[in-house]
C-alpha cells in the first residue's frame, strides 16, 4: 500500500533537507536553496525564517551579482545546538559537549573503572551535568558509548567480556537516572560504532559514502557506515572484529574475548612481548607490529573485500603509540591482499568516540528540534 504523507510529514521532510543542505556547504545564497531543493520559493521563505529565528542559520548580508537584485547569503551556524557525548576507553571515562558540525567544544575526563555501581552512575551524571549547565544554547541529548554487543533499542549490553559482562546487563535505569537529572533523552551503543559515526561526520562525508573504521587499543572493533548510515546487523554483531578467527580449532565462548581480541588486544600483546601497552613513553618491542598486522590484516581485507569499501580509519589508542609504523605496514599487507586498491589513514578527530555519541544523539532528536514551533 501506498504511503500518505501528512503535512507535518512534508513539513519535517523539507526541515530537514535544508538543514543538511546548509550544514554541508556551510553557506548558501537564499534564491539557490530552490535550485538544490526543488522546492518552491514560498516554501523555502518559510524553512529559512525558522532557522534564523532560532539561529540554525544566520544572514550573512546581501551578495554583489551582475544580475537582477542581490541575494542574500546565509550561513549555517554550528553552534545553534549541542549534544552531549560519553565513552569509556580502559579505566578513563570522558564526556564531550559536541556541535552540530561535531566539534568538540569542552570535555571531561575522569579515570575510574567499569563497575556500573551507584559511585560510577553518580561521577556519570556529574559530567553530563556540568556540561549541561554550560548554558551555550540547547542540548538535544546524550549518547552513550560502551564495550559489547550493545541493543540499542532495548538499550541491553548483550555481552561485554573485556568489563565482566558475559549475561545481558539492562542500561535503562541509568538512561532513566540520566534524564531524570539532566532532563535529556539517552541513546546508547557500541563505542566502535559511535567512533566511527564520529569519525564519518569530522570528514564531512556524505550520504552516498562508506567507511570502515578499525579500533585498535584495549581490544579490537569495527565500525562500518554504508552509504552514509551505520550497520549494526539484525542481531547487533556488525563490526565485531575481534571476533574474527583464522585458528579452526578455536570456539567461541561468549565470557571471554574473541579469537582475534585474544591475540591482538593490550592485554595479550602485554603478555606476548612484556609490553607496557598503548603510551606514548612505552618502548615498541620488537616483531610486536609485524605481529599485529599479520594478524589484523586478513580480516580486514576480507571485510574489505567482501563490503568493497575503499576507505579504511585506523582509530583508538594505537594511534599515538603507533600509528604511522601500524598505517603504513597494515595498506602494504592490506594491497596484498584485496583485488582493488584500499587507502587507510589514520583518525583525524580529537575524539571519535565522544563525537559520535554526541552525533548520534544529534540524529536522534534532530528532526524533532528542527520542527519545534518557534515562539
Amino acid at each position: 500500500m501506498k504511503r500518505s504523507y501528512s503535512a507535518a510529514d512534508i513539513r519535517a521532510r523539507n526541515f530537514r533537507i535544508v538543514f543538511e543542505l546548509a550544514k554541508q556547504k556551510g553557506e548558501v545564497l537564499r534564491p539557490d536553496i530552490s535550485t538544490y531543493t526543488g522546492m518552491t520559493p514560498p516554501t523555502v521563505m518559510k524553512v529559512v525564517q525558522s532557522f534564523l529565528s532560532r539561529n540554525i542559520l544566520q544572514n550573512a548580508g546581501e551578495v554583489n551579482t551582475s544580475l537582477g537584485r542581490k541575494p542574500t547569503k546565509l550561513v549555517f551556524n554550528p553552534n545553534a545546538a549541542y549534544a552531549i557525548g560519553v565513552l569509556f576507553e580502559g579505566n578513563e571515562l570522558r564526556a564531550g559537549l559536541v556541535n552540530l558540525a561535531g566539534e568538540i567544544i569542552d570535555i571531561t575526563k575522569l579515570s575510574m573503572a567499569y563497575t556500573f555501581s551507584d559511585e560510577f552512575k553518580t561521577k556519570i551524571i556529574s559530567c553530563i551535568s556540568r556540561l549541561a549547565e554550560s548554558n551555550r544554547g540547547p542540548i538535544l541529548g546524550v549518547g552513550l558509548g560502551v564495550p559489547g554487543v550493545v541493543d540499542t533499542k532495548k538499550k541491553i549490553i548483550a555481552f561485554a567480556p573485556l568489563i565482566g559482562i558475559t549475561t545481558p546487563y539492562d542500561c535503562t535505569q541509568l538512561c532513566s537516572e540520566i534524564t531524570g537529572q539532566t532532563g535529556l533523552p539517552v541513546i546508547i551503543d557500541n563505542d566502535v560504532n559511535l567512533a566511527a559515526v564520529g569519525e564519518f561526520s569530522v570528514r564531512k562525508l556524505t550520504g552516498s559514502d562508506d567507511l570502515l573504521y578499525i579500533s585498535i587499543g584495549t581490544g579490537v572493533g569495527a565500525g562500518i557506515m554504508l552509504n552514509g548510515k551505520l550497520r549494526r546487523g539484525a542481531r547487533y554483531l556488525a563490526g565485531e572484529l575481534g571476533y574474527a578467527v583464522k585458528d579452526t580449532s578455536y570456539r567461541v565462548d561468549r565470557e571471554k574475548p574473541g579469537w582475534l581480541e585474544s591475540q591482538v588486544g593490550q592485554k595479550a600483546l602485554m603478555e606476548r612481548f612484556n609490553w607496557q601497552g598503548y603510551n606514548k613513553t612505552s618502548m615498541l618491542p620488537e616483531g610486536m607490529v609485524d605481529y599485529l598486522v599479520d594478524n589484523l590484516a586478513p580480516p580486514v581485507a576480507n571485510l574489505v573485500t567482501q563490503l568493497d569499501i575503499k576507505e579504511i580509519v585506523i582509530g583508538g589508542m594505537a594511534v599515538d603509540t603507533i600509528g604511522e609504523t601500524l598505517r603504513d605496514k597494515l595498506q602494504e599487507k592490506i594491497d596484498m591482499l584485496s583485488l582493488e586498491k584500499t587507502n587507510i589513514s589514520l583518525s583525524i578527530c580529537s575524539d571519535s568516540g565522544a563525537t559520535g555519541a554526541a552525533m548520534a544523539a544529534i540524529e536522534n532528536n534532530l528532526d524533532n528540534w528542527l520542527n519545534e514551533r518557534e515562539e
